[in-house]
């Protein structure tokens, strides 16, 4: 159905190209290890902006089906600090979304929900007891899978504008150093971390109905 949709997008009315931004992630990331209790982490720097592309398609008189397609750069760093450890994880990185979904209303203005899948790339920085600790995992590829509803509505000329919510769920990363299991260097080597990234986030988007 996916492909089937994008097939028209260069040859329908119902296709945009534009730009769209993510605002502040709405839910905390968490971070946990056999010592320490499921913590939030502090996210700071965090957007993400995107090339966005469009398309809607009229299946009956007040319901239609469509997708989004959108790759660009997110900007996000989570942090956790206690005594003994000072974490940040860092996701300045690119960032894919890709939505299917169903609307009703009309030509001018349009509700909408469906599935969407996105992915982007966490790098962690570990300090732990002052010592820099170099982790298994330099570059952490995360999916994301969950929802997105919205409206979309038509302004002056050939102008539509998106506003909607984005939520993912994701399962837990391991965090540990590049010797666990091999030999101790730091007390860190012997207890990993669990890390659960989020995706809970408002959006703004304009398109160019092509």
């Amino acid at each position: 159905m996916f492909l089937y949709l994008f097939s028209f997008a260069f040859l329908s009315a119902d296709t945009g190209i534009g730009i769209a931004y993510g605002f502040k992630n709405m839910k905390n990331s968490t971070i946990e290890s056999k010592s320490t209790k499921q913590t939030d982490m502090k996210h700071n720097n965090n957007f993400n902006i995107c090339l966005s592309f469009n398309h809607w398609r009229k299946i009956q008189s007040n319901i239609f089906i469509g997708g989004d397609i959108n790759l660009g750069f997110v900007k996000n760093e989570l942090t956790h600090k206690d005594e003994n450890l000072d974490l940040k994880i860092g996701n300045n990185n690119i960032n894919l979304e890709f939505c299917i979904k169903a609307g009703l209303g009309n030509n001018r203005a349009k509700l909408y929900l469906g599935p969407v899948i996105c992915a982007t790339r966490f790098s962690p920085k570990i300090v732990y007891l002052n010592k820099h600790i170099d982790t298994l995992e330099k570059n952490i590829l995360t999916p994301f899978f969950g929802f997105r509803g919205g409206i979309s509505f038509m302004t002056i000329s050939k102008l539509s504008l998106d506003i909607y919510y984005t939520y993912g769920f994701s399962d837990k990363k391991r965090l540990e150093s590049s010797s666990f299991g091999i030999k101790s260097i730091s007390e860190f080597d012997s207890e990993f971390f669990k890390f659960k990234p989020s995706l809970s986030r408002v959006g703004f988007a304009a398109h160019y109905r092509i």
